[in-house]
């Protein structure tokens, strides 16, 4: 077991504290309405978390989710602007998606997409945005422009210091905005219990051909904000050694590995939050997030 070890990922701002400082003092004059703390749990409802891993496509095609295993009397549910386009194609309604990007509007993605065109896919009759206030006035503007309903929160970061005096509270657990929901969704909707769908943790497995070729993007590709290999190859299981059957090799990238961090946290911590997690899906064996809750005995 020497060529292994526990694969540890350290997140950092996509964006300087200065210009995230500067987002959440023009999105305080920007947004009108802000969420605020449940008065208590709500027992009534259960939170829905659909991330834009690869097997959303896949349970959609399948039918294993659809757009009224959902209904808002019974359920919150929460994306991420990623998985929008899919959501919308198959006639969902009553999202919240959460957003907690500082970076403009006009740029690409870390799923190499124009953010642009995500927010565009988006029907303002069936999207309500969460925005945080460390978000892109560029996205603020475009969204509120354009007649979408925008709700504001605040994310918990170094940069909200400055403007601690307007802030009545924020909201911790996770490092990208789907996961963030979690918080947003026990905070300000009293929700103690939470299905996970596409939080994949890992990518589309490539093909055999593209693996083993050394010159191929998985090898070469570098992420752009910290120059390491975008692209990592995990292990996970009981196996004895790299060639064991025991073991499934997926890749993943940095961030992604951030986000299976996150979650980790968010099932070892459930107990003492009082929250209840699961995990969906038709084939969780063949992801990062399926294995994660299979050895915490998450359905």
């Amino acid at each position: 077991m020497n060529q292994f070890q526990t694969l540890r990922v350290n997140p950092i701002d996509s964006a300087d504290i200065s210009i995230i400082e500067d987002n959440v003092e023009t999105n305080l004059g920007l947004i009108s309405d802000w969420l605020e703390p449940a008065g208590g749990p709500d027992l009534f409802k259960k939170g829905v978390l659909i991330g834009a891993g690869p097997s959303l496509g896949k349970l959609l095609k399948a039918g294993f989710i659809h757009k009224d295993m959902f209904p808002s009397d019974k359920y919150v549910t929460f994306t991420c602007k990623h998985a929008i386009p899919l959501l919308m194609e198959h006639g969902f309604t009553d999202l919240y998606c959460s957003v907690l990007d500082p970076r403009p509007i006009d740029g690409i993605s870390t799923h190499d997409v124009k953010r642009r065109d995500l927010y565009e896919s988006a029907d303002p009759k069936r999207v309500t945005f969460l925005v945080a206030s460390m978000t892109s006035p560029t996205v603020t503007t475009y969204l509120l422009d354009r007649g979408y309903t925008v709700k504001g929160w605040h994310a918990d970061s170094l940069a909200l210091k400055k403007h601690k005096e307007r802030i009545p509270f924020s909201i911790g657990g996770g490092t990208n905005s789907i996961l963030r929901a979690i918080g947003i969704g026990s905070t300000c909707f009293g929700i103690r219990e939470f299905n996970l769908i596409g939080l994949d943790s890992s990518l589309e497995q490539p093909s055999k051909e593209v693996e083993a070729d050394p010159n191929s993007y998985l090898y070469t590709d570098k992420d752009p904000v910290t120059g390491s290999p975008k692209y990592l190859k995990s292990f996970c299981g009981s196996g004895e050694g790299l060639h064991s059957n025991k073991y499934i090799a997926l890749w993943t990238t940095g961030e992604l590995a951030a986000s299976l961090q996150d979650i980790e946290s968010f099932f070892t911590h459930a107990p003492q939050m009082g929250i209840k997690f699961n995990v969906l899906g038709t084939d969780k064996g063949r992801s990062l997030i399926g294995q994660l809750a299979d050895s915490f005995g998450i359905i």
